[in-house]
């Protein structure tokens, strides 16, 4: 938990830094996370789609980092064929009932301003905005009643358009 909460500054750090993420979270509970724990993506507002259909943007699979907690998950995400200059990593931790997922995607300036579904094992846990520097970071827990797919070892991860 210690470094989630460590990787939480860095993920707040960066979402100042670059302006991230315009969603606001569904749940009337007051939270920091920066996306929406919506089911499924909303459609860009001013821009048509750069892929056709849903392309995988970036994804990876879970696993314990030497020495961490064993709640605590980690994965470096990789680029899809359909946008091969991404890259990014996810964090997850569990302990109990609580669960905390957080997103970092990079190299992504041709998205700016449209929104990624991210899914762990095909489950929905939210939507992303790519900012204008070609970024997207989200972050959700079930403290604040938002959607936080259940993950484990060899869980996967996928972040994509529509």
């Amino acid at each position: 938990m210690k470094r989630l909460i460590a990787g939480a500054a860095v993920f707040a750090a960066v979402g100042l830094a670059i302006g991230a993420c315009t969603s606001t979270p569904t749940s009337t509970t007051p939270s920091t996370a920066q996306a929406t724990s919506a089911p499924a993506a909303t459609p860009a507002q001013s821009s048509p789609p750069v892929a056709v259909g849903r392309a995988l943007v970036a994804s990876g699979t879970y696993a314990h980092e030497t020495g961490e907690d064993p709640g605590e998950l980690f994965t470096r995400l990789h680029a899809g064929t359909a946008y091969p200059s991404a890259s990014g990593h996810s964090e997850y931790d569990q302990e109990g009932s609580f669960r905390e997922l957080h997103v970092f995607v990079t190299n992504i300036g041709g998205l700016a301003g449209h929104h990624l579904t991210v899914s762990i094992n095909g489950h929905p846990a939210g939507t992303i905005t790519v900012s204008s520097a070609g970024r997207a970071v989200g972050e959700w827990d079930t403290e604040h009643r938002q959607n936080v797919p259940s993950a484990t070892v060899g869980s996967k991860i996928q972040v994509k358009t529509g």
